[in-house]
């Protein structure tokens, strides 16, 4: 039985004994309890999303001046992971005189990787 269950069965019980002041405590205690089960809902999506996004954080790997994560060649955005922690892939690379350059298609930054580049699993 839930505790939901059980308030609604002590209500029904305090109504035959018909007790106005006793009846207004038993609904106000329904309403907090329902308050309170939605803050749990709240607390444990957000739970998930603070463990998705640790996950993503151990997994995350600066290789300057880009991020990778290994077995993903494709390099994240430093700005917007280290702003926002998003992990936006980056587009490109287009070879420059400096090096590789990539684009943000978030944050609309470029970044020129020097020379060839790090591979991104050393």
């Amino acid at each position: 039985m839930s505790i939901i269950e059980d308030i609604k069965e002590i209500a029904d019980l305090a109504r035959k004994y018909d007790d106005d002041e006793l009846n207004q405590k038993i609904v106000k205690l329904e309403e907090q309890i329902v308050e309170l089960t939605l803050q749990i809902g709240s607390l444990e999506e957000e739970t998930q999303e603070l463990k998705r996004t640790f996950s993503v954080i151990k997994k995350m790997k600066f290789k300057k001046p880009l991020y990778y994560q290994e077995d993903d060649p494709i390099p994240f955005c430093p700005r917007c992971w280290e702003k926002d922690k998003k992990p936006v892939h980056l587009i490109g690379p287009v070879k420059v005189a400096a090096g590789l350059r990539y684009g943000c298609p978030n944050c609309k930054e470029f970044f020129v990787q020097e020379g060839k580049g790090p591979s991104p699993n050393t």
